[in-house]
């Protein structure tokens, strides 16, 4: 079908066309004078993800950050979350006084609400579109200031719920760590292996301290020094002074001589054997003594043999009650700080400025609404034409009986305007011929 078809197919079928924009028109400008205006105010909330967790410690990645922010878009809307905007609400807000729950409040205002994070930024635009700018703006307000409380109320009772976790665990650990102490106390009273702060055994510390004295008694050779050395020339004089005695009389001038240096040799002993005498005497003490000390260390040897099984197991635990001290210190410790931030959390939602007051509505706009009424006359008579042009088909030129006949259409005839003036004058004419013939 050519453009001179539809052409001729519109104005054939113009008043429909005309009459189908009329409707619209009349209908859009119906629904801009019926329907409510709507005016919408803007509340922004900055969104601090650099902030640590005040529950868990941690800062928020930027993976999961995207997360997040969809996570703050759907709770803006979640009835629980604004379970306080009634209390945030101006007092001559109808909704003020409802008499209806809270979450029947925040039920109401959720279909005016719309929620979005600003491209390129952490900046949660809240949105709310009401009948008035004032109501706007108010509603808008308290959505936000209820928001913001309902997620620092949730983060102060995921601290004191985590809080409340941690004490459970270390009472928990408690109870296991009275048991462990109780097994070891039982353990060193059937036994009477006892483990020092060293973790080592009272028996074993006596076998370190025995062998470290054994070790120098026997680095030192005891006794050397304390020998008299006069006492080993007197022995060799007097084999000498017997051997001559067999051969030479008491007389013999080398017997004199030999019993003289036995009488100087004597004296020298005599006074050796004061300097050498207490020596001697420690020395012999000393050689008692290392013997008795090598009979103690292989018996506490033996002992210390005896024991190791025992204070093996006494010393795994001695290691369970180290860890499970640890354990409750460390469990203690993170309830007291969850238990004593759930009351000073700070929020990282941060409300943006005031909420201005629109000065323009959402709804209507008069150009759109109208310029739109017409587009969509236009557009539905354009339709209905084409629909009842289907159902009944007309031949308005050549294109249409070409396309209707299985013939060429070889030629047209145009029709004479004069021929039709002068048709009609003469039709008029014999009408008024007639009319006047009548009455007659």
């Amino acid at each position: 079908m050519s453009i001179q078809q539809f052409l001729r197919i519109f104005w054939a079928r113009r008043m429909i066309i005309v009459a189908a924009t009329l409707a619209c028109l009349v209908g859009g400008i119906v629904v801009g004078f019926v329907v409510p205006p709507k005016y919408t105010a803007h509340a922004k909330v900055m969104l601090d993800l650099m902030r640590p967790d005040p529950v868990t410690g941690q800062g928020i990645s930027s993976n999961s950050a995207r997360s997040y922010l969809a996570t703050q878009e759907a709770l803006v809307t979640d009835p629980n979350m604004l379970s306080k905007v009634r209390d945030k609400l101006p007092a001559d807000d109808p909704l003020a006084h409802s008499g209806n729950s809270d979450v029947w409040v925040a039920n109401q205002l959720i279909p005016g609400i719309t929620a979005g994070v600003i491209q390129g930024t952490n900046i949660l635009d809240i949105q709310y579109g009401g009948t008035t700018p004032s109501e706007a703006a108010e509603r808008a307000k308290a959505i936000r200031d209820a928001y913001v409380a309902a997620s620092l109320d949730l983060e102060a009772s995921d601290a004191k719920t985590n809080a409340a976790w941690y004490e459970e665990q270390a009472a928990d650990i408690k109870q296991q760590l009275d048991a462990k102490v109780q097994q070891k106390l039982a353990f060193e009273r059937r036994t009477g292996v006892v483990l020092q702060d060293d973790n080592q055994s009272v028996d074993s510390a006596r076998l370190k301290t025995l062998a470290g004295e054994s070790g120098v008694s026997n680095a030192v050779p005891i006794g050397q020094e304390a020998v008299n050395p006069y006492e080993a020339q007197l022995a060799a004089l007097d084999a000498q002074i017997a051997t001559n005695a067999k051969v030479l009389g008491p007389n013999h001038p080398e017997m004199i001589a030999l019993k003289a240096r036995r009488v100087a040799l004597v004296a020298q002993a005599a006074q050796a054997e004061k300097k050498y005498g207490a020596a001697a005497q420690a020395a012999r003490a000393a050689r008692a003594g290392v013997g008795a000390l090598a009979e103690a260390v292989s018996a506490q040897t033996v002992k210390v043999l005896k024991e190791s099984p025992e204070e093996e197991q006494l010393r795994q635990i001695e290691t369970d009650i180290g860890v499970l001290t640890k354990q409750y210190a460390d469990a203690k410790d993170r309830a007291a700080k969850l238990q004593q931030g759930s009351g000073a959390i700070e929020n990282d939602l941060t409300p943006l400025g005031d909420v201005q007051t629109p000065t323009t509505a959402d709804f209507p706009v008069w150009p759109l609404i109208l310029g739109g009424s017409i587009g969509l006359g236009v557009a539905l008579g354009v339709l209905v034409s084409f629909v009842v042009e289907l159902f009944g088909r007309r031949v308005r030129g050549p294109e249409d009986l070409a396309g209707s006949l299985d013939a060429p259409v070889l030629a047209s005839i145009a029709r004479a305007s004069n021929d039709n003036t002068n048709g009609r004058t003469r039709r008029n004419a014999a009408g008024r011929t007639r009319r006047r013939i009548a009455p007659a």
